[in-house]
C-alpha cells in the first residue's frame, strides 16, 4: 500500500494563492510523476466536497427580503379622511366672512312718517322722534290722569266772582257815557228831587 502524497502547495495550488513561477514549477512536475498528479487531483475534489458540505444552503434573497414580499403593501389612506378637517375650516371661515360683508351692506332702519300721520295732523321732529305718534286726547269730562288725584278737591271759597271777570280792555265810550250818568245823578241830588235813574230803568218801572 502506497503512502498517498501531501503537498503544502496543494492548497494554495487549488486556492490560486500560488505565484505564477511556483505554479508552473509544480504543474511540471506532476506532468512527470503521475502519482503526484493524482494526489493533486484527490485533494482538489475532496476540498470542493468538503467547502459543498459545509456550505449554508442558498436561499432566494434575504429572510428580510422574503418577509417583506409575503407582507401584503397597506392601503393608501383615503384623501377625504384627511383633507376633511382642513375643508370644514375653510368652510367655517368663509361663512364667517360672508356673514360679516352682508351685516355690513344692510342700511341702518329708518322711520318714515306715513301719509296717515301728515293727514292728522302729525308731524315735525318731535313726532319724527315718536315714530308719527301722539299722545289720545282725553274724552269729555274725563280728566288726565295726572289730574285724578285733584278730583275731589274741594272749589275754593269767593272763586265764584272770577266768572263774570272778563278779559277785555276798557272801552273809552262806556268810560265818558259812565262819567256822563254820574254827573247827571250828582245834578239830580242837589236838585232835591227824586233820584235819577237810566231810561232803562225808567221804563221797566
Amino acid at each position: 500500500m502506497t503512502k498517498p502524497i501531501l503537498d503544502e502547495r496543494f492548497a494554495d495550488w487549488v486556492d490560486g494563492r500560488l505565484k505564477p513561477a511556483e505554479r508552473a514549477l509544480l504543474e511540471a512536475e506532476m506532468v512527470r510523476d503521475p502519482a503526484l498528479a493524482q494526489a493533486a487531483e484527490d485533494y482538489r475534489r475532496t476540498v470542493q466536497m468538503l467547502r459543498g458540505a459545509l456550505a449554508p444552503p442558498v436561499l432566494e434573497g434575504s429572510i428580510a427580503d422574503r418577509v417583506l414580499a409575503h407582507l401584503e403593501p397597506a392601503a393608501p389612506a383615503r384623501p377625504r379622511l384627511t383633507i376633511r378637517p382642513v375643508f370644514a375650516s375653510v368652510i367655517a371661515a368663509a361663512a364667517l366672512v360672508l356673514a360679516f360683508v352682508i351685516v355690513r351692506a344692510i342700511p341702518p332702519p329708518t322711520v318714515e312718517v306715513t301719509e296717515t300721520a301728515k293727514s292728522d295732523g302729525v308731524g315735525g321732529r318731535d313726532d319724527f322722534s315718536m315714530g308719527g305718534l301722539r299722545p289720545a286726547e282725553p274724552e269729555a269730562g274725563e280728566l288726565p290722569s295726572a289730574l285724578e288725584p285733584h278730583r275731589e278737591a274741594q272749589p275754593v271759597q269767593g272763586a265764584h266772582w272770577l266768572r263774570a271777570v272778563t278779559l277785555q280792555e276798557p272801552d273809552p265810550r262806556s268810560a265818558a257815557s259812565q262819567a256822563s250818568l254820574e254827573g247827571e245823578r250828582a245834578e239830580q241830588k242837589n236838585a232835591g228831587g227824586a233820584p235819577w235813574l237810566p231810561a232803562a230803568e225808567r221804563a221797566a218801572q
